[in-house]
């Protein structure tokens, strides 16, 4: 009996923790160009579950969407730099949404006020 127990729970609990049927993650980074979001968007480069990597930062994101595109995988990578391009780079529907670094000159600035920018800023754009 508890055999058989045991067993029912190994099916089961295999079943949950099953990725194969889910693999089109979309993943926005911001701040891809820092010294944090180098590293992060080339472990979600090599990630077989995401499909779509956008990378956001005020300066140098061409440059790391070149070297990212050197590496043989089937993620989808895009670029997007300057204040101007925000809104283009969280435009699809994304699963994952990552800050990396933001302008912390005031020392109250949280991750919440700088969300709620970025949503102000999408609402101003359309």
């Amino acid at each position: 009996m508890l055999k058989q127990i045991v067993k029912q729970w190994k099916v089961l609990s295999m079943r949950k923790f099953s990725t194969s049927g889910q693999k089109n993650f979309r993943v926005a980074v911001c701040g891809a160009s820092g010294g944090i979001g180098q590293p992060l968007s080339l472990l979600l480069k090599r990630n077989p579950l995401v499909t779509e990597l956008r990378l956001y930062d005020i300066v140098h994101t061409p440059g790391v969407v070149a070297d990212l595109s050197h590496i043989d995988t089937n993620t989808k990578v895009c670029g997007y730099m300057g204040p101007d391009q925000i809104c283009d780079a969280l435009e699809c529907n994304h699963k994952i949404l990552q800050i990396e670094s933001y302008d912390n000159r005031e020392p109250k600035v949280s991750d919440t006020s700088v969300f709620n920018l970025l949503n102000y800023k999408n609402y101003e754009n359309n």
